[in-house]
Parts: structure tokens; sequence; C-alpha cells
């Protein structure tokens, strides 16, 4: 195993941070009142911003996979997902919770990924509205 910059409690803490000011904003003064309820349609804004805070307090650098219609993030050592989180996992009838976990995210078995970005370092045209608004109220509120 590789010298890691998190243990699974800094990503659990950081997901837990980013689901409380998720929980208790009303995204709608955001213009962002088209947003499913929790955790349906909130895979791109929680992986985005998540990766984000895990950026910001120095616990390595998580890219984002994803496939079109869902994302998650991946810590990637040496070519190998050593570590995901799938934040919205449970929007999806087979699972029950969100990922937390070593290895490939179980969500990402039945929704590979074909397309990925390293947090912080996306192309412009990766975020769409909802990403940016969430991670920049977010961040102002955390960072």
């Amino acid at each position: 195993m590789p010298q890691l910059p998190f243990t699974p409690a800094d990503v659990q803490a950081a997901h837990d941070d980013v689901l409380a000011v998720v929980s208790e904003t009303d995204w709608s003064a955001f213009g962002l009142g088209f947003m499913s309820s929790y955790p349906r349609g909130w895979c791109s804004a929680m992986s985005y911003t998540i990766g984000r805070l895990l950026l910001h307090r120095g616990l390595g650098t998580w890219r984002i996979a994803g496939n079109g219609s869902h994302d998650w993030l991946e810590y990637v050592d040496g070519g190998d997902i050593v570590y995901s989180v799938d934040a919205t996992q449970h929007q999806f009838p087979d699972h029950e919770a969100a990922w937390f976990g070593w290895g490939l995210a179980p969500s990402a078995k039945s929704h590979p990924a074909y397309h990925y970005a390293t947090c912080g370092q996306e192309p412009a045209s990766w975020a769409k509205g909802a990403e940016v608004a969430v991670s920049a109220e977010v961040m102002r509120r955390l960072g």
C-alpha cells in the first residue's frame, strides 16, 4: 500500500462537511431551484466540490471519473484506483448509502467511467453552473 496523503476518516469528514452545507442551504437562492432532492442528480456537484475540498485540505489530488450520467471521485496511484468516493451512489436502487472505500466504487461496475478530470485542473467545459455554484458556496463556508 502506498503512503497516502489521507486517511479514510479524513475523506469521510470532507464528505460530511460538504453534505452539511448542501443540506442546510436553500439552493434556489443561487439559481439552482431546478436541482432534484439530494442525492438524485447531485453526483457532479458533490464530486466536484468534495474533490476541491480534499485538495484544499492537502489530502491529495483526486480525479473525477464519469460517464455522462454519473460521476464519482477516485484517488489513483501508479495507475491503480486506490480509494473511491461515490457520494451519491444511493440514488440508484441497488445501493443504500454513499460509498467510501478501497478500490473501485461499486456503482462504477454498472456505470463504467470513460472520462476523467483531475480535481482542480478540470477543463473549463467540465463544470456546469451547479457545480461551480455549489463548490463556491461550500468553499466560502468551509474554506
